[in-house]
């Protein structure tokens, strides 16, 4: 175990990393870093598309092949991998093949392809929804692959695992988005669409607006009627609908299902595509989003008159134009995956893993 100093702008939780503004990093923690040549970095390219946000993963594998990763299928049959899985099997470290590491991005608990991809090398998972109630299922099974590195979106989950996994480099990396595939062109006032709630409702806030919005706004309101029933069926059609939406409603997980999330409060992809597509996000921001951008990008919610707020804003859409802009080209600084990445590479340099 070594031991450097962090720069004013990181912090040390623990044995987890945390770059306070997503970029550029400087000299970190390492904790039980392996002796090794420098080697090829792999990432794991997913075989199906079978998460509803498949997409960021697709995003992140496609930059990390873009900055010189080598991208590789993991051939073992996926009824191994949760096989292995299950049974906590993991091949010997020192029977594990010198390829390099292999980068498996981890849209949620789907241990079967870290298994499968632990079969050919040391595993570097990316982890994304790490929730609260999951944390001890994360741990027992990461803790048998002893992976070198361990990336995770939400800083409380990453808080956790670095205790959980001493023999692991557990760092903090915030989601990212390709900010260029969104279009933000259309200005505040010539966008046709009002608010726009994707997925997830914050219960007491949609109560509170929907009637007033219904009677007052020339705008409509999108929202999923049933439970399941997308307001936009594909990836395109979201986009296309992100571009004419003036007001995007973000609010955590932990406040709109916390029986699946816990106390974990973290930012989504949500927030990133409405900053990136131009709207103006009303909500809740989490601390992490705040962090990484330097300032708060979300309209916090007046619960002390939310419908009248919504129509103040939609009555007056331009006067935002200014707080959509600098967001929008703060996240082109701090929140793109070419950013992401480069971050990523730098990380797993100074711990000895390239």
């Amino acid at each position: 175990m070594y031991i450097r100093r962090l720069p004013e702008k990181q912090r040390e939780f623990g044995h987890v990393i945390v770059s306070l503004r997503g970029v550029r990093g400087g000299a970190m923690t390492a904790v039980g870093s392996r002796d090794r040549p420098t080697t090829e970095l792999r990432v794991a390219v997913p075989l199906h598309e079978e998460h509803p946000s498949h997409y960021a993963v697709r995003d992140l594998v496609a930059e990390f092949i873009g900055q010189g990763a080598h991208g590789v299928e993991v051939g073992t049959p996926p009824l191994i991998g949760r096989t292995l899985a299950r049974s906590h099997l993991s091949l010997p470290h020192r029977r594990r093949r010198r390829k390099g590491p292999v980068i498996v991005p981890m849209m949620g608990a789907r241990f079967g392809q870290l298994y499968a991809a632990g079969l050919t090398g040391d595993v570097v998972p990316y982890c994304w929804d790490v929730w609260e109630p999951t944390w001890e299922l994360w741990a027992r099974r990461l803790r048998p692959l002893r992976p070198p590195a361990v990336f995770v979106t939400a800083l409380q989950s990453a808080r956790f695992l670095a205790e959980a996994l001493p023999q692991s480099q557990v760092i903090h990396l915030p989601e990212a988005t390709r900010v260029a595939r969104h279009d933000s062109g259309t200005c505040l006032d010539a966008r046709m669409v009002g608010i726009l709630e994707l997925g997830r409702r914050h219960a007491d806030w949609h109560k509170a607006i929907t009637e007033a919005v219904r009677l007052h706004s020339p705008l409509p309101h999108l929202y999923e009627n049933e439970p399941g029933r997308l307001v936009y069926a594909d990836e395109h059609a979201l986009r296309r609908g992100l571009s004419d939406t003036v007001i995007s409603v973000c609010f955590p997980s932990s406040l709109t299902h916390p029986q699946r999330s816990g106390n974990v409060e973290t930012m989504t992809q949500r927030y990133l595509e409405s900053m990136a597509s131009g709207c103006l996000v009303l909500g809740h921001a989490p601390s992490e989003l705040v962090t990484l951008m330097g300032f708060n990008p979300v309209v916090e919610v007046d619960w002390n008159n939310p419908a009248q707020q919504v129509l103040d804003i939609l009555a007056s859409p331009g006067s935002w134009q200014p707080v959509v802009d600098r967001a929008l080209n703060r996240l082109s600084e701090v929140g793109d995956w070419s950013v992401r990445i480069r971050t990523a590479r730098e990380r797993l340099l100074e711990i000895g893993l390239l």
